[in-house]
C-alpha cells in the first residue's frame, strides 16, 4: 500500500466530495459562528499557533469595507489631509485586490501547507513506518 495514491474507492469519492464542498462553498446561509470560531482556534491549536482575533462580517465586500475603515482611520490619524481623495481611491483598489482575490489564495495556501506538514508528521509518517515492518 503506497500513501502517494488513492485507491479506486477513494477515487469514486472525489466527485461526491467535490460536489459536497462546492455546496458548502457557494451557500449563501448564514453560519454558525460559535462553530466556525471553534473550528479555526481548533486548526490553530492544533498547529501548535496563538489562537486568532476572529471578526465576522456579513460579506467579503463588508469584510472590505472594514478593514478599509481601520486603514482609513489610522492613516488619517498619523498622515492629516496630506493624501487626497485620488491617492485614497488607488489606495483602495489595491486593498481590494489584496484582500479579495490575492489574500483568500494566499491563506488557503499557507494553511493548506501548515496542515499538511502537521498531518505528516502526526499521522503519515508513522504510519508508512509501521507498514514498512
Amino acid at each position: 500500500m503506497s500513501l502517494d495514491s488513492l485507491t479506486p474507492e477513494q477515487k469514486a469519492l472525489i466527485p461526491l466530495t467535490r460536489e459536497k464542498w462546492q455546496h458548502f462553498g457557494l451557500s449563501t446561509k448564514a453560519i454558525d459562528q460559535q462553530k466556525a470560531a471553534d473550528a479555526v482556534n481548533a486548526i490553530y491549536i492544533a498547529l501548535g499557533l496563538a489562537k486568532p482575533k476572529i471578526i465576522f462580517v456579513n460579506s467579503p465586500n463588508a469584510a472590505l469595507e472594514y478593514i478599509w475603515s481601520l486603514v482609513r482611520l489610522h492613516s488619517y490619524n498619523t498622515l492629516g489631509s496630506v493624501i487626497n481623495s485620488q491617492y485614497w481611491s488607488k489606495l483602495y483598489s489595491s486593498l481590494h485586490s489584496l484582500l479579495l482575490v490575492q489574500l483568500p489564495v494566499t491563506l488557503q495556501n499557507d494553511l493548506h501547507s501548515a496542515f499538511e506538514n502537521h498531518f505528516v508528521k502526526q499521522f503519515a509518517t508513522p504510519l508508512k513506518q509501521q507498514l514498512e515492518r
